[in-house]
């Protein structure tokens, strides 16, 4: 909890206030564990593929909608210098999105919730790798939070260690 709250107020001035959009990371934690738990123990009957299938077909309407109803998408498509960026897009999405939720849901069927949910640590390290080579800056604190969330995850999920008996 102590390295959540230190991400969740860190800024990029490095100053110490409250940033709301860290609230949606919560809420993407949140909706991880639900969706872990659905999987593993409601619909374990449903293979990986159909899981991912069903899913993006159910997140694609609304938002294929706002792609069109909120953005500039539709006047600027007919642009031929924005169809090689729309392909590396789709590329990604389809490749991406697509094969990484395949390949978690398969992991969730194969595993237990627990170590399948320490996958999804890595992704903030990638993030945050991907962002310190792209230039963004890296304060302490961050470090700090991360370390702290790394190491109360290690700490939750160590096996116990089981006495030896050595009576008969």
């Amino acid at each position: 909890m102590v390295g959540t709250i230190l991400l969740v107020t860190a800024t990029a001035s490095g100053n110490l206030e409250f940033n709301r959009y860290g609230l949606l990371i919560i809420a993407a934690t949140i909706c991880y564990g639900l969706n872990l738990n659905l999987i593993k123990h409601h619909i374990p009957d449903l293979g990986a593929l159909t899981i991912t299938g069903v899913s993006l077909f159910l997140v694609a309407p609304p938002a294929l909608a706002y792609l069109l109803l909120a953005t500039p998408f539709a006047s600027q498509v007919s642009q031929p210098e924005l169809w090689f960026p729309l392909s590396a897009i789709l590329l990604l999405g389809i490749v991406g999105t697509a094969m990484a939720l395949i390949i978690f849901n398969t992991v969730v069927k194969l595993t237990d919730t627990t170590f399948t949910s320490s996958v999804t640590y890595l992704i903030p390290i990638v993030a945050l790798i991907l962002g310190i080579l792209d230039g963004e800056p890296f304060f302490v604190q961050q470090g700090i939070g991360l370390a702290a969330i790394l190491s109360g995850v290690w700490i939750a999920n160590r096996r116990k260690r089981q006495p030896v008996n050595f009576q008969r």
